[in-house]
């Protein structure tokens, strides 16, 4: 996950600032930093109060993007939060995922199997990333 943070630094000369937060410590510090990124270790164990304080405040975000992690989401906390955060008017909340990944028919035809027969030990949210 590491990239994910490397793309954080690469978009950060766009904005003003950039708040990178992960719930696992590691991979914050794993980052590349910049000095328009402030990274937040945000443990599972915060409360809303404390994770909207860290962040900056109520209505301190423009933007909150968020990738294909979102099926690991405890999605009404979540949108409870960026909802908080968001700048108003003109907040956005941006959410990316992937669900296919196709190479050639060799490769689709074991990925399919794999997608098939681990899917029921899933997180069952992940059926928001199929849906798109």
């Amino acid at each position: 996950m590491a990239g994910l943070f490397d793309k954080q630094a690469d978009n950060a000369e766009h904005f003003a600032l950039v708040i990178a937060t992960d719930v696992r410590e590691a991979q914050i510090k794993h980052a590349i930093r910049h000095p328009k990124v402030r990274y937040i270790h945000t443990p599972l164990s915060l409360g809303e109060e404390e994770l909207v304080s860290l962040v900056g405040g109520e209505g301190s975000v423009d933007l909150v993007t968020v990738a294909t992690a979102v099926h690991w989401f405890d999605l009404p906390s979540f949108y409870s939060l960026v909802t908080r955060l968001l700048r108003k008017p003109g907040g956005l909340l941006a959410v990316w995922v992937y669900s296919e990944v196709t190479v050639n028919p060799t490769f689709d035809s074991l990925m399919k199997q794999f997608y098939e027969t681990s899917l029921p030990f899933w997180n069952p949210n992940i059926g928001y990333i199929f849906d798109g």
